[in-house]
């Protein structure tokens, strides 16, 4: 009939159509029509019942096709945004563990790649026609690798340095080492000056300064120089 079966949603996403995708704590997918007004479910004809993943949908990527992906506990999904079908499947393995961890994050590259954060796996690259070209986890003996693999956010600078949130610092991988496929990362924490090691969001300013959401206040880092200035909450 055009409406939602249910209530609780958990994501949302405006395509650059300007369609809008919702995903649903039951798992439920939909496309919405502003000019309509009408929902379309979106079926995966995999599954007997009319839920598009047996796990809430928790975040919506637009690729530089305008590819609609999202997560289940068993794959990552792209979707035609048109048809709303699913086109293409990547299935959950030992290095993308999808069932232990969502995916939270994602980012599409001046390069066109599309950049996945979370998903039990840390950073995940996948580059149109040639499928997953990267699997980024954190490895204890390198102090240059990434940090934790719990991503939270990304965000590219206008430098073209990736720039990662996660649940144990930001780490920032140089433009030059993106491109070369080095996986090679400066890390922040509040050794560094931030608030907090969790870091939920990443906005710039019109100075290209980042803010920094995170458990105890908002953290601003100065690109250029490094330096970091946080707001903790104050009692009194």
């Amino acid at each position: 009939n055009g409406s939602v079966a249910v209530n609780q949603m958990q994501s949302v996403h405006i395509d650059r159509a300007g369609r809008f995708w919702v995903g649903a704590v039951s798992g439920r997918l939909y496309r919405f029509d502003p000019a309509s007004g009408v929902f379309t479910p979106v079926i995966d004809p995999k599954r007997p019942d009319s839920r598009f993943s047996p796990d809430r949908i928790w975040h919506f990527a637009e690729d530089v096709d305008g590819r609609i992906w999202t997560s289940t506990p068993t794959e990552l999904v792209a979707i035609d945004p048109a048809t709303a079908t699913i086109v293409e499947r990547i299935p959950a393995n030992d290095r993308i563990p999808l069932a232990v961890a969502p995916i939270r994050a994602s980012l599409v590259d001046s390069d066109g790649a599309l950049w996945f954060g979370g998903g039990g796996a840390g950073l995940v690259r996948y580059e149109r026609g040639k499928g997953v070209t990267a699997l980024i986890g954190h490895d204890p003996a390198d102090p240059h690798s990434l940090s934790d693999i719990g991503v939270r956010s990304l965000y590219e600078s206008p430098d073209g340095d990736l720039w990662v949130g996660t649940q144990n610092g930001l780490n920032r991988m140089r433009a030059a080492d993106r491109r070369a496929g080095r996986n090679r990362f400066q890390l922040y924490t509040q050794a560094e000056g931030l608030a907090d090691n969790t870091v939920y969001g990443i906005l710039p300013d019109r100075s290209h300064r980042l803010w920094l959401s995170t458990n105890r206040g908002l953290s601003r880092l100065d690109p250029a120089t490094g330096s970091v200035r946080s707001e903790e909450r104050r009692v009194g």
